[in-house]
């Protein structure tokens, strides 16, 4: 048999056919697989990076939920919320600034409400101060005042000799409430009179607050 008859045979052969399919295919798989691992690690970091990126509009809704947060929440975890609403309001104003046009309408809308977010947020903040300076003047009145945490929540605490009161209290408006959570059975007038003089001496040092007991 002379060479070209074999290599007919051979290639009529199906042990050659298969041979050629497993070769052409071990040798194709790995670019292909190459390609599709690339095309969906592409895709994998442009999904990444737009989920990551943000703008006004997300600065907006982190502003609102920090506000709400300064408005509610008491002690230390209020005060944090204080420091990064007042950062990203700086934020949201300087990419407004940054991002539109000069004297257009939404700039000039949207400095106003940051004014208005930050004046109201310092307000409240300077209460929060006369209302920590009332607890230092209960403090050198009675036997002990602080503010107490109690079930995440705080409270003021009045010691007066045997004898210990709980206020929860809410600023709103430029109001102090207090109100009463402990048993009031052994609560003495002497304890309300002190409390009265109390309030009527700090009244006086903190201008636009109101003190209502409940």
């Amino acid at each position: 048999m002379n060479t070209q008859e074999y290599v007919k045979n051979l290639v009529k052969s199906r042990n050659y056919l298969l041979f050629l399919f497993l070769k052409i295919f071990v040798d194709i798989l790995p670019y292909l697989c190459y390609n599709w691992l690339s095309k969906i690690k592409r895709k994998w970091c442009i999904m990444n990076e737009k989920d990551l990126s943000y703008d006004v509009r997300d600065l907006q809704v982190a502003i609102e939920h920090c506000n709400e947060k300064v408005n509610t929440l008491k002690g230390d975890c209020q005060k944090e919320h204080y420091k990064l609403l007042m950062m990203l309001l700086d934020l949201k104003e300087y990419k407004v600034q940054n991002n539109y046009e000069p004297n257009s309408i939404y700039i000039i809308n949207s400095l106003n409400e940051i004014r208005q977010i930050r004046e109201q947020a310092k307000n409240r903040q300077t209460l929060i101060y006369k209302f920590h300076l009332l607890v230092k003047k209960l403090n050198e009145l009675f036997d002990k005042a602080s503010l107490e945490i109690d079930c995440k929540q705080e409270y003021l605490v009045i010691k007066d000799k045997d004898n210990e009161y709980w206020f929860d209290y809410t600023i709103l408006d430029n109001k102090l409430n207090l109100v009463l959570i402990s048993e009031i059975d052994n609560m003495s007038i002497q304890l309300y009179r002190k409390l009265s003089g109390v309030f009527e001496d700090i009244l006086l040092q903190c201008d636009n607050l109101e003190i209502d007991v409940i």
